[in-house]
């Protein structure tokens, strides 16, 4: 870092430029602002402290109203009747004829199939990978 502070000041001395005074001034001013810290009112430990105190007060408080108006809101629910109004069938009537799908036969020949690919799977797994552990 300090061989790049060094080159940096070497290539701004080559520069020739003129600074206009109002400009170098306006700069001076700029730099002994920022070189010293703006003054912070000074806060005693009390003020913060009555700070956390107003701050969980009034989250308490607000809590508090707002179980309050929860439970004064639910007292009993009583579902509304209303009618219904006459509305269209939204699908047109059919006469179905609806039988119970009896598909037990493929889905046991699938099942076993599904089985025997597990064994023999397991059988070839094992002749590759003797359990001597």
């Amino acid at each position: 870092m300090d061989e790049l502070a060094r080159r940096l000041r070497e290539d701004a001395a080559k520069i020739a430029a003129e600074i206009p005074a109002d400009l170098d001034r306006r700069i001076a001013a700029s730099i002994e602002a920022a070189e010293t810290p703006p003054r912070r009112a000074e806060r005693g430990r009390g003020s913060s402290l009555s700070l956390w105190w107003a701050s969980s007060l009034t989250g308490i408080a607000a809590v508090a109203a707002i179980v309050l108006v929860l439970n004064l809101n639910s007292g009993g629910y009583e579902p509304v009747n209303a009618p219904v109004a006459d509305m269209p069938p939204l699908l047109p009537e059919l006469d179905l004829d609806v039988r119970p799908a009896t598909l037990t036969a493929p889905l046991q020949r699938e099942l076993d199939n599904l089985r025997s690919d597990l064994e023999k799977a397991e059988q070839a797994v094992r002749e590759e990978l003797p359990l001597s552990l």
